[in-house]
């Protein structure tokens, strides 16, 4: 009873505070609400950690008040925050079907600006100045969610806790505040971290910002616990599993364990089976041969460590991995995640596995549903991050979601990323290594927001400075290390396929064992670091048909999906591409191979087999893995396969272009017939490159991309770069300089909407800007019209029925003028046509007079004359 009349007089004070509010007279207040309402106002007060707008926000206020006013025009302000919260004004259904209203953040605002407007104006005499007083301790709540805290009259509680049916509390340590005027930038900002100095890993600059500053939109979501022991569960997939286990860790036991020994375990295991046969059994917990466990030997040493066999030669330990406040921590990040995303985080799921997961199944679809469909919180925040952070790619492609504005990416980004380096790292578990391989193919979204917000390569004097670093960033190479370490833990390198694991667990961890390799393999290529996976110890099996869950049909019929078994393809064959790159990295790009082997003749001798095996991978592409094979109303993950062949190709033939200027420039060089085959074959390898790029389709562009392409795609201009720097004459070096401007041009009208493209357009430019005479002469020039005289075809048309007599309804144009009628254009000597530096000469046309050519017989140039249907000559046979 005295709640009732507690709660009946708090909303008697607040339906009188709307009244008076109700009242007041826009011309009261000193300001227009406008005059608060910059076009920076909203994003700065919400997003910026530093920002102490909100925290130290008054209106302004007057005495006077007028009974004939009307409160239109102060819900400006409300709408804003409500926006960049992604706050919508109605109900949202939560997921037991009942309605909330989301309409609290504007409306505890709102009361807020009211209490403060009618307290001030009742304490204040219209005709004195109030004394400056010292202002009173916000409470917990409002501390920690940087808003003004405002004491409702005759009571103890604010009304930000008041409308959340909060007490306020005060336990919380002050924290001492810089004057609001002051900036000392992000830069001055200390780190809380003991020994920020000493530092080495770039990805914990990520922990410079405080966590608690990241105020989550206020909408429900499931506040379900996650279960905890699978082995309860009927009809679950996650029963008997080795890497899900909650909440423990596995660690594999290698030969060379200081402490876990093979051998020792092994008698361990053995004199355990032994007592609990007799009946006297002295461990603790369920024993390897009890219902509960089946054939899994597992046993526990401790009540914290745990044993666990799978095959004759390998072994787990499993170790607690969970305290209380590490608990807490990762409860309130997956919260905070899910309330950025609700209500929309079925339909991101869904966007996932029917776009993402075909061409990139590092997931297994049915077992993440079974947990989604019970709690959010039965996932890691990174791993949940990352996922609907991906799926945003897709937001505007489903009408269910197109009409509302996106969720904060960064923010989601950011939650994630700081909770994978402060608690995912200790715990290795096979979602561990799905997060970090995810994380990692979001980097180019945080790189397209990063050039959008300092334009990077849009100029001579265009470089990535400071400020484009923002607290989402990090070091992919540093991640990836850390994601082998991970896998290393797990022992996802190990030959799995006899161990006693169920049969699902078993095909993911080689799913993810080869998508580990392919992530290292081409880091490694872009970062030019040393490889972390030492094919000595790395002896998974190949993927066969039965290590993918997934069958036709399963999610991948709806307009707009992946088709699952073209995926299956895609992820297999790149294995087996970057198989063959791991061997072009380590034969020529090491740094004993840099040292040693310095000759042309040493390359083209290590250089053929590595190119047989490349056409012989690429002729064994299946019909629906080649560009042209595009289904009707589905995305088409092809083009990063095909993207990938390119950059192997090219990474192989640098080394041999490389190689030949470097012996030029010291004095050395090769015999001319061999540098003209050499260059030949770079050359045509370049143009068919090219080609592709500009040939994407709409459906190739808006599929998935993997994180290696956007390096791919720059890696085509480096290498035109390096053919025009080591060309050995000026019209072969306009040639090439010529094909860059195409380049670039391809690159520039599809960096709109393909983040990865306008990417490798920005890292392009920022080097190429400063080579001598390549891009600072007429970066923009316009093409050259060719000199072909006007013809008046209404003309030719009469004169033509006047010598016939008859109507015409057609006419046959013009022939298209020779080469010679082109101003600035002479023969190319080997077989192309070189151009004017002001000529864009198209793509198209250079493959036709290059095949006219190679028909011939002149030049020798290689057919590559379209990237989907040539063959690769073999070295001594024209390239």
């Amino acid at each position: 009873n005295n709640n009732t009349g507690n709660n009946n007089k708090n909303s008697s004070n607040l339906a009188s505070l709307d009244e008076q509010y109700a009242s007041t007279k826009p011309s009261d207040f000193d300001h227009s609400p406008n005059n608060y309402l910059d076009s920076n106002w909203a994003s700065s007060l919400l997003m910026d950690p530093g920002s102490d707008i909100l925290y130290n926000f008054d209106l302004p206020h007057n005495n006077n008040t007028n009974n004939n006013t009307t409160t239109a025009s102060t819900n400006s302000i409300i709408h804003n925050i409500q926006f960049q919260n992604n706050i919508h004004s109605g109900a949202i259904p939560s997921s037991s079907g009942r309605d909330f209203s989301v309409n609290r953040v504007g409306a505890s605002f709102q009361a807020q600006s009211q209490s403060q407007t009618i307290s001030s104006s009742a304490s204040t005499p219209t005709t004195a100045v109030s004394k400056p007083t010292k202002q009173r301790r916000p409470c917990d709540n409002c501390r920690r969610r940087k808003t003004k805290c405002v004491l409702l009259p005759d009571t103890n509680n604010c009304v930000q806790c008041e409308s959340k049916s909060l007490q306020c509390t005060y336990t919380s340590s002050a924290i001492k505040r810089k004057p609001t005027d002051i900036d000392d930038g992000p830069s001055k900002r200390k780190m809380d971290v003991k020994g920020a100095n000493d530092i080495t890993n770039p990805n914990l600059s990520l922990l410079q910002g405080d966590q608690s500053i990241i105020v989550a939109p206020n909408v429900p979501i499931r506040d379900v616990a996650p279960v905890q022991d699978y082995s309860v569960m009927n009809n679950s997939l996650l029963k008997k599993t080795l890497s899900l286990q909650f909440p423990r860790s596995s660690f594999y036991v290698g030969p060379t364990s200081y402490l876990y020994d093979i051998n020792l375990l092994n008698l361990i295991i053995d004199s355990q089976n032994n007592a609990n046969n007799s009946g006297d059994s002295p461990s603790r917990g369920p024993s390897p041969n009890s219902s509960s466990v089946g054939k899994i030997g597992q046993i526990n040493l401790n009540s914290a460590i745990s044993l666990r066999k799978v095959s004759d030669k390998a072994q787990f330990v499993l170790k607690d991995d969970q305290s209380p406040q590490s608990y807490q921590t990762m409860s309130n990040d997956v919260d905070t995640i899910e309330k950025f995303i609700a209500p929309h985080g079925q339909i991101l799921i869904d966007l996932y596995f029917r776009i993402i997961h075909p061409s990139y199944p590092i997931l297994h679809k049915k077992v993440f549903l079974e947990k989604y469909s019970r709690t959010h919180r039965e996932f890691s925040a990174p791993l949940l991050a990352a996922v609907y952070v991906l799926a945003i790619q897709w937001w505007d492609y489903d009408p269910q979601l197109n009409k509302f504005p996106k969720p904060n990416v960064e923010m989601i980004l950011k939650i994630g990323l700081n909770n994978y380096f402060l608690e995912i790292l200790k715990r290795p578990k096979l979602s561990a290594v799905q997060a970090g391989l995810l994380l990692l193919q979001c980097k180019h979204i945080i790189q397209s927001k990063k050039l959008s917000n300092n334009n990077v390569g849009t100029g001579p004097n265009a470089s990535v400075g400071p400020s484009a670093i923002g607290d989402t960033d990090y070091s992919e190479w540093v991640l990836c290390s850390q994601v082998v370490a991970l896998a290393e833990e797990l022992g996802l390198g190990l030959d799995c396929n006899n161990w006693k694991l169920p049969k699902w667990e078993r095909g993911l961890r080689k799913r993810l064992a080869w998508a580990v390799y392919m992530e290292d393999k081409w880091l490694s290529l872009k970062h030019s670091r040393p490889t972390h996976i030492n094919d000595l110890n790395w002896v998974v099996v190949q993927l066969l048909e039965e290590d993918f869950p997934e069958k036709h049909g399963d999610g991948d019929l709806k307009e707009g999906s992946s088709d699952i078994d073209n995926g299956k393809k895609i992820f297999i064959n790149l294995i087996q591409l970057t198989m063959i790159l791991s061997d072009i990295i380590n034969q020529f790009y090491s740094m004993r191979a840099m040292l040693e082997i310095t000759d042309v003749n040493q390359v083209l001798k290590l250089a053929k087999p590595l190119q047989l095996r490349l056409r012989t991978w690429y002729h064994s592409l299946p019909v629906e893995l080649q560009m042209s094979s595009v289904q009707p109303r589905k995305l088409c993950s092809n083009g990063y396969l095909q993207l990938a062949y390119f950059a192997t190709e090219l990474t192989l033939h640098r080394k041999i272009t490389t190689v030949i200027y470097q012996q030029t420039l010291a004095g050395t060089p090769p015999p001319k017939e061999l540098i003209s085959v050499c260059r030949t074959a770079a050359k045509t390898r370049l143009l068919a490159s090219i080609e592709f790029v500009r040939d994407l389709k709409p459906e190739h562009i808006h599929s998935f991309w993997h994180s290696s392409s956007s390096s791919n795609f720059t890696l085509i201009g480096t290498f035109a770069a390096i053919l025009f720097m080591s060309a050995p004459g000026k019209e072969e070096a306009d040639f090439y300089r010529d094909q860059i401007y195409n380049y670039r041009w391809i690159l520039k009208i599809s960096s709109k909407g393909f983040d990865q493209v306008g990417e490798a357009l920005a890292k392009l430019d920022l080097v190429l800007n400063h080579i001598p005479e390549l891009l600072n002469d007429g970066v923009d020039m316009p093409m050259v019209v060719p000199n072909v005289p006007t013809v008046d075809y209404q003309r030719v048309n009469q004169q033509r029925q006047q010598g016939s007599g008859q109507p015409t309804t057609s006419y046959n144009p013009p022939q298209v003028p020779s080469q010679s009628q082109y101003s600035g254009q002479v023969p190319y000597n080997n077989g192309g046509v070189n151009s004017n530096p002001r000529m864009r000469a198209p793509a198209q046309q250079q493959y036709r007079l290059n095949s006219q050519h190679s028909a011939k017989g002149v030049g020798g140039l290689s057919p590559y004359t379209s990237p989907q249907n040539f063959t690769t000559p073999t070295y001594g046979q024209g390239g």
